[in-house]
């Protein structure tokens, strides 16, 4: 996981927080979407798909939100207050390697059936490099904003270090700080 998924909100306007966890080369394109992982670990390629291309070197510690992903690979990315997921990968959509993500279906389920609904990842550990949270419209990551790579991305990955709320969007985690 060179990334951990910091936030969530799906009441308009939608966005995300991605916490960048390593250094990022210029040229790397990152990818995310709110499709699902299937049984068999392929997108469900119904929703939607943005990227970001790096111009520059990107230090870790580097907060993306939606608005970065400004690149339309295919589909809509809407976030559904019914439940849905984030999830970034690199390569590309029809051969992603995963690197981080979010669910707020109340965890992972076994099989992408539905868009609320999503597999977690092949090659995430939800507790380490993923997070199945409760479903709220607006969740929000409220633990150690300072760390190593590694002790952030177990503080990110723990559920109890989470905050949600159906009726108020909660302001999306910055200020951070990877050593």
């Amino acid at each position: 996981g060179d990334c951990a998924v910091v936030g969530f909100t799906a009441d308009g306007p939608d966005d995300f927080g991605v916490l960048l966890l390593a250094d990022f080369k210029a040229g790397t394109k990152l990818y995310v979407t709110d499709d699902g992982i299937e049984a068999d670990g392929a997108l469900r390629r119904n929703e939607g798909i943005k990227s970001h291309t790096f111009a520059a070197d990107v230090p870790k510690g580097t907060l993306l939100k939606l608005t970065d992903f400004a690149d339309v690979e295919e589909g809509k990315l809407a976030l559904s207050t019914k439940s849905d997921q984030v999830i970034v990968f690199l390569g590309s959509p029809s051969a992603p390697e995963y690197i981080c993500a979010l669910s707020n279906a109340d965890g992972w389920q076994s099989d992408a059936d539905s868009p609320s609904s999503s597999r977690l990842a092949p090659g995430l550990v939800d507790g380490e490099t993923a997070v199945g949270l409760p479903k709220y419209d607006s969740l929000v990551y409220v633990g150690a904003k300072t760390g190593t790579p590694a002790s952030l991305r177990s503080a990110i990955n723990d559920r109890e270090q989470w905050k949600g709320d159906d009726q108020v969007r909660l302001p999306m985690p910055d200020g951070f700080t990877v050593v």
